[in-house]
């Protein structure tokens, strides 16, 4: 079975998604479902999204290491919520491993919506939730970036 792919967006006036990324206790943590409960599966992809008026783009690349399921943030990745009302808090989450950092060479925003087959992905048309579905076509080309970016750099997680 063919995994989906997902993007999994973090507001950074909410949480310190780019000092999340540097920790190294961070490289597996929990994330927010809100949308895609019933689709979103063990196994799946999620490409990390920070959002932000000049900014926003794809920073990670993860894998989903389990089914969505109601528990709290692990303590690592929890000191990282910048609001006291964010912590502590027991929600429908799953457990997810980053598997290649582009901190230092996102893919940003509005190099995406230049690329052709990129224009109905589903951030670009709608950026008010914590997760969007990625089409089979859109991850190809998205693959291709991320290959382009982290061989920029030179190195993975």
């Amino acid at each position: 079975m063919m995994q989906s792919v997902w993007i999994f967006q973090a507001n950074p006036d909410r949480y310190d998604i780019l000092n999340s990324l540097a920790d190294p206790e961070c490289e597996m943590g929990t994330w927010t479902i809100n949308r895609y409960r019933d689709k979103i599966k063990k196994g799946d992809i999620s490409l990390i999204w920070k959002s932000g008026r000049k900014d926003s783009g794809i920073y990670a690349l993860s894998e989903v290491l389990s089914e969505p399921a109601i528990m709290f943030d692990f303590p690592a990745v929890e000191k990282y919520w910048l609001n006291e009302k964010d912590k502590g808090k027991k929600q429908l989450r799953v457990i997810n491993k980053l598997t290649k950092k582009l901190v230092n060479n996102p893919i940003l925003k509005n190099e995406l919506e230049g690329i052709p087959g990129l224009q109905n992905l589903s951030i670009l048309r709608f950026a008010q939730s914590t997760n969007f579905p990625v089409s089979k076509d859109e991850w190809v080309i998205i693959e291709n970036k991320i290959e382009e970016h982290s061989g920029f750099w030179g190195h993975d997680t």
